[in-house]
Order: structure tokens, then sequence, then C-alpha cells
């Protein structure tokens, strides 16, 4: 996995801001980009961990993931890909103590495309009883609480 130039670039303007220059700055960039690669790995290892979850729970789903640093997963129904939070599936963030706490949130964002809006309806409720019956369908029982947690 290469660092593409311009982030390069944004983190030389970055130190030069901070008076960081020559080959202490050479330093700061190499080990940056070491720490960038480790993190591109580690996405991508969690991306193939989603997508095995989810061809698990729901075969004919055809779905990819997308793992990003954001406080809420969502899905994109037309492109099919649903996209987790980098907080659910790292074991920095004690995700890891709730059992099947993965599991159900990738189910409950495929739920959100295996329920996709009836009838040309642009507004819907999106939790509401088709959604609902996509979770069943998908989730394994004993971890439907979260969905419950989740409401609340």
């Amino acid at each position: 996995m290469r660092i593409r130039f311009k982030q390069i670039k944004r983190w030389r303007k970055m130190l030069s801001r901070e008076g960081i220059v020559g080959q202490k700055q050479d330093k700061l960039i190499r080990q940056f980009e070491v720490e960038e690669v480790q993190y591109q790995k580690r996405i991508k290892q969690h991306e193939t961990a989603v997508e095995r979850i989810a061809n698990r729970l729901w075969p004919k789903c055809n779905c990819k993931a997308r793992i990003k640093d954001v406080k809420h997963g969502y899905a994109l129904v037309e492109e099919r890909i649903v996209v987790i939070p980098l907080s659910v599936m790292d074991r920095a963030w004690g995700m890891d103590k709730l059992p099947g706490y993965r599991i159900w949130y990738i189910a409950h964002e495929l739920a959100h495309i295996k329920s996709p809006p009836r009838h040309g309806k642009r507004k819907r409720d999106i939790h509401g009883i088709h959604f609902i019956e996509a979770l069943k369908s998908l989730c394994p029982r004993r971890y439907l609480k979260y969905e419950k947690d989740y409401k609340k």
C-alpha cells in the first residue's frame, strides 16, 4: 500500500507550520508513512472480516464493506455497501466485551439493504416493520437484544 503524494505534502506543510524542518521532518514523515500503512492494513482486514460475516448472515447479499472512522454506520442501498465504524471493529474500543455486538451491527446495516424503500417513497420509517422483519431474518436471535438498546 502506497501513501499518496498529496498526503505527504499535507504532512510536510503541517510540520513546517509547527517549525519542524529538515532531517527531523523527514524522520517524522517516515514514521507517519509506517503508521498510515499499518492503519490501511488494519482497515482492509476489518473490511474482509465484515464481508465474511455479511456473507454468513445473508449468503446472497453480494455486499461490499467499508470501515470508516465515523460515529454511526450506514448502508448505501443502491451500491450495496455497508459502512461500519472503526470503533465497532477495533478491540481498542472494548467492543469485544459485548458478545455478538459486531454481528448485530453488521446485520442491522444489512437489514437496511434487504428492506429498501417501498413504493418509491422517499421518506420512510427506516426502522419500520419491513426493516425489523429483515433484521430478524438476518441476525441470530440471541443478538437481537442490542436492537432494543439501540432504539432507546
